[in-house]
């Protein structure tokens, strides 16, 4: 494979022969597949149709000039008036190799390049070391435990860079699952619970059927003609905004809201292990996820509805 020990030009790190990688089908731009999903495509997409084409890297040794990529950090030829690996402009500044520190031209440190900001892309330079709100990465990677690289980019940008934003599809469509699922006991028991009021009028509404279908006769549809007043309709539109809502909130803030959450937590953790040799155990151990907690969280819905339906029964 052509593209061993060539830099996937989203995350930084090499790739290997183990490694899942997608090319684009427009310029030839080599990625890690999870990379591509991760960014919707090709870091390279603004260069579409300008004739740009990826190439292979040729760079020459440390005693020519060179031109540091503004964009992902790749050492260019003094000829290159694009980056070989991201398609960046390169300025006409050219800066000896040796220029910059050790650290820096560390091909083994772990890299996470071109995320994008406000502004555009900016390339960060991150290893197990590198601390975000009183904790570091290496810590982090431990607590998330799954789908590492999509948290820590989103966490660099929350820590480094003080956005809250990000989108999780998944905490979008079911978030008191997924924060059940992360581990966010608080967050869940307040979405679930909040889910669970806004279906009440709903819940209602098909009351007398439910009962008619248990065989519970007691209720008549007569009875409920409340439903269809303009007070109640009211209720019902105000529960299915709070519950799309709720959706929104979700989706956007889950991530930024794990991060808090993992911050906390770890730094408990730190303060109250005093053997500092085992305490990244403790911190896996208290992040991660969880399917069985996917697994009550449903149980305690079906639970909720049903005993709810049948105080309304006895109610009315």
């Amino acid at each position: 494979m052509r593209y061993i020990g060539e830099k996937c030009p989203l995350c930084g790190l090499e790739f290997t022969e183990k490694d899942d990688i997608v090319v684009c089908p427009e310029c030839g731009t080599p990625s890690h597949r999870e990379c591509y999903k991760n960014n919707n495509g090709c870091i390279n997409k603004s260069l579409h149709g300008t004739g740009f084409e990826w190439k292979q890297s040729e760079i020459k040794s440390n005693s020519q000039e060179l031109k540091r990529c503004p964009n992902c950090g790749a050492e260019n030829s003094d000829e290159n008036a694009h980056c070989f690996r991201c398609g960046a402009l390169l300025d006409n500044h050219t800066e000896s190799a040796s220029d910059f520190s050790q650290e820096q031209r560390d091909e083994s440190e772990p890299v996470f390049g071109s995320m994008p900001f406000p502004g555009g892309f900016v390339s960060t330079r991150i290893d197990d070391s590198t601390e975000l709100d009183g904790v570091t990465v290496g810590e982090l990677s431990e607590y998330v435990g799954t789908n590492k690289l999509y948290f820590l980019a989103n966490f660099m940008r929350f820590g480094k860079y003080g956005s809250k934003f990000s989108i999780n599809l998944t905490a979008f469509l079911f978030p008191y699952y997924y924060f059940f699922y992360r581990k966010m006991y608080l967050f869940g028991a307040v979405f679930l619970l909040a889910d669970f009021l806004c279906g009440i009028p709903q819940m209602l509404v098909y009351l007398p059927e439910t009962a008619k279908s248990l065989g519970i006769t007691v209720l008549s549809t007569a009875d409920f003609a409340f439903v269809d007043s303009s007070w109640f309709v009211g209720i019902a539109s105000a529960a299915s905004l709070v519950s799309y809502a709720m959706m929104f909130i979700g989706g956007v803030f889950a991530n930024y809201l794990y991060y808090r959450q993992a911050v906390h937590d770890i730094k408990e953790i730190k303060s109250e292990t005093k053997v500092q040799t085992g305490y990244r155990e403790a911190i896996a151990q208290k992040g991660g996820t969880s399917w069985k907690l996917v697994a009550a969280a449903i149980a305690a819905y079906v639970i909720l509805s049903w005993a709810g339906m049948l105080l309304m029964m006895m109610i009315f």
